[in-house]
């Protein structure tokens, strides 16, 4: 398995655990479409979480390797700024610091909202039809196509013509 980083175009970030992309893909779409997301593979990936007094877990933080491979892959813009000289010279809690993090933060919302990527297509008119009517991802839509003709398929005996 391998830990994959979805950045959304709206700025959120979403973690899953795949063999390969295309399975990270149709992972993904219980948050959303993931076509319309850059994907990435993560190789170091730890994070810690707090049991709070509610019982739900919190997230208490992530590795420095990981936190690092989030930050300059899925906010590179953010990730700039805040390894830059001047930043690391001023005091997180001073104006100027917060000033320039926030700046950075509203680029990096917008930063992949409305650019002209096109997403891949599925392979058959069904899929696409589903890509479209229902937003699937198109290896969700390729994976769906495929059951349910195997399902068909396997409904009928090798001698029956399926209508």
């Amino acid at each position: 398995m391998s830990v994959f980083l979805c950045r959304w175009p709206n700025g959120d970030l979403s973690i899953v655990a795949a063999k390969n992309k295309e399975e990270a893909i149709i992972g993904l779409d219980e948050f959303g479409n993931a076509d319309h997301a850059d994907i990435f593979h993560i190789g170091d990936f730890a994070v810690d979480f707090k049991l709070n007094d509610q019982g739900k877990l919190e997230l208490s933080e992530f590795g420095e390797a990981t936190h690092e491979g989030i930050m300059e892959k899925g906010y590179p813009l953010l990730w700039k700024t805040l390894t830059s000289d001047e930043l690391i010279s001023l005091k997180e809690d001073s104006e100027q610091y917060r000033k320039q993090v926030g700046i950075a933060v509203e680029m990096e919302r917008k930063r992949l909202i409305g650019r002209d990527r096109e997403p891949p297509a599925a392979r058959t008119e069904w899929g696409k039809r589903l890509q479209k009517e229902d937003d699937f991802p198109a290896a969700k839509a390729d994976r769906l196509t495929e059951q349910v003709g195997k399902d068909i398929l396997e409904d009928h005996d090798d001698d029956e013509t399926v209508h």
